[in-house]
């Protein structure tokens, strides 16, 4: 019997590439998105790339009941899920002041209460199956999808950047919770990537017509760093150490497969020598910096 996944958010970016990886995998991969059109094409496509199961569940992870849904396909299905990757996510391209009240609650209600329902319901369902088999290799896997955006305090998209500092307090505390429970926490805060949500992901067009600043360069001088002579994509990859989600993905399961048992990893090279220097920085400078990098949303 194959072991089974959850992705969040499966049909498209991140999900996507992690449904394929898992796919390859020999894993049954259960994908899971709000986008029913964007579910179909991605099952679609998903189902060529192997003999083991892709099915497909369809809703809305911000309304009150999703998790009564899940259960109830899986039951349907006879599907027991050992890896959970929380990927589904919401962002806008405001500040508080002009971002109205229903998005700011869809914003919570997806990127934080869903996570941690569905974090809670998978952990402890793997928890019960673990020690109703004691003695077998059960090993649980839950991913937590956060962001370098959660290190920093950001005027700019303040309520998705707090979402994001919750995704790696909390993820970071159920690894030490859970960890006499065979099941392992593993917290990505993936590189700058596109996106599967035009109001969460950066307008690349602005990169590729504003290539004179650097993300590292303007967090700890606020000076731009001129890429010149380079092609706009270049550009704008090497300024923000771009990657793509395969990469990302690539580099997460590389991660896992090594010897290493830190539950938080953190993409991209650049993000982990800006994060280094930011200790050494006053919190307002930082977020003062932050505040004054290009609005590309």
């Amino acid at each position: 019997m194959n072991k089974t996944a959850v992705i969040s958010d499966g049909s498209s970016s991140l999900g996507y590439e992690f449904a394929k990886a898992y796919l390859r995998k020999n894993y049954d991969v259960l994908i899971l998105s709000s986008n029913k059109e964007k579910l179909k094409t991605a099952k679609k496509s998903l189902s060529k790339l192997s003999s083991s199961r892709i099915l497909s569940l369809h809703l809305d992870l911000s309304t009150p009941f999703f998790l009564k849904e899940i259960e109830s396909f899986l039951e349907k299905k006879d599907l027991q899920p050992s890896l959970l990757i929380n990927n589904a996510e919401l962002g806008y391209g405001e500040n508080l002041q002009t971002a109205s009240l229903k998005k700011i609650k869809e914003i919570l209600d997806v990127n934080i209460t869903a996570l941690s329902l569905l974090t809670k319901f998978f952990a402890d369902t793997i928890s019960a199956r673990n020690k109703s088999k004691a003695g077998m290799n059960n090993q649980g896997l839950i991913i937590n999808i956060a962001s370098f955006s959660g290190f920093f305090a950001n005027s700019q998209h303040a309520v998705y950047a707090a979402t994001k500092a919750y995704v790696i307090s909390f993820s970071e505390a159920l690894a030490h919770e859970y960890k006499d429970d065979n099941i392992r926490f593993l917290t990505l805060c993936p590189n700058m990537h596109p996106s599967a949500h035009p109001s969460a992901h950066f307008n690349v067009s602005v990169l590729e017509k504003k290539h004179w600043f650097s993300s590292f360069a303007g967090l700890l001088s606020g000076l731009p760093y001129k890429l010149s002579g380079l092609p706009y994509k270049i550009g704008y990859k090497l300024a923000y150490n771009m990657s793509s989600p395969k990469q990302v993905v690539e580099s997460s399961l590389a991660h896992l497969r090594s010897s290493s048992k830190k539950s938080l990893v953190i993409h991209g090279r650049m993000n982990k020598l800006t994060l280094f220097l930011a200790r050494f920085l006053p919190r307002q400078f930082i977020t003062k910096r932050v505040a004054a990098q290009p609005k590309f949303y």
